[in-house]
């Protein structure tokens, strides 16, 4: 064979594999199919904690003049509103502007799961000072809106037995703001 023979005879191969080739990559496209899923959606969940002393907003106690001895309680409902499950507990008492008369409160908070204050079963929550709280008390879960429960927070103006230091609380007075707080699971 020739040199001119060899290389036609190349040429020839080569483009026979080349239509090759292209028949079979046109081949394989003839048919196709594809799906698809549209629509997807995300939707966070909320966290909604309120009480029934809020619309409008009153406070549980405004008492004075005291003396010592003294007492009172009132109940409160803290009611979840949310729709992810949540771990609700009275999570502060701040004295924050009180003059002293906050280290002379005692308080005794129960928790009921009733449809009342004190109705159903009764926890102790917590027992203690007005300023001695150090948080996160009383917890439940709440797993559907309108889940409810009431804290009955009992109050006694302490007197130490010595009235040299029941004195030292005339014109002092005591806040307190009660917080909960509710956290997604």
């Amino acid at each position: 064979m020739t040199r001119a023979t060899t290389f036609r005879a190349t040429a020839v191969v080569g483009a026979v594999l080349l239509a090759m080739l292209m028949i079979m990559t046109v081949s394989r496209a003839a048919f196709s199919d594809t799906t698809s899923n549209p629509n997807n959606a995300w939707d966070a969940g909320t966290v909604v904690l309120t009480d029934d002393h809020q619309s409008p907003a009153t406070a549980m106690f405004d008492e004075g003049p005291l003396k010592p001895g003294d007492s009172g309680s009132a109940c409160i409902g803290v009611i979840y509103n949310g729709n992810v499950e949540s771990d609700i507990v009275l999570s502060a008492i701040d004295t924050t502007g009180s003059t002293g008369l906050e280290s002379a409160i005692d308080v005794v908070i129960d928790k009921s799961d009733g449809t009342t204050c004190g109705d159903g079963t009764t926890t102790p929550v917590y027992t203690g000072g007005l300023d001695s709280f150090t948080g996160d008390a009383g917890s439940w879960t709440a797993s559907a809106a309108g889940t409810t429960y009431f804290y009955n927070v009992a109050w006694t103006f302490a007197s130490t037995g010595d009235d040299t230091l029941d004195n030292a609380f005339q014109g002092t007075n005591a806040t307190a703001a009660f917080t909960w707080t509710a956290t997604s699971n």
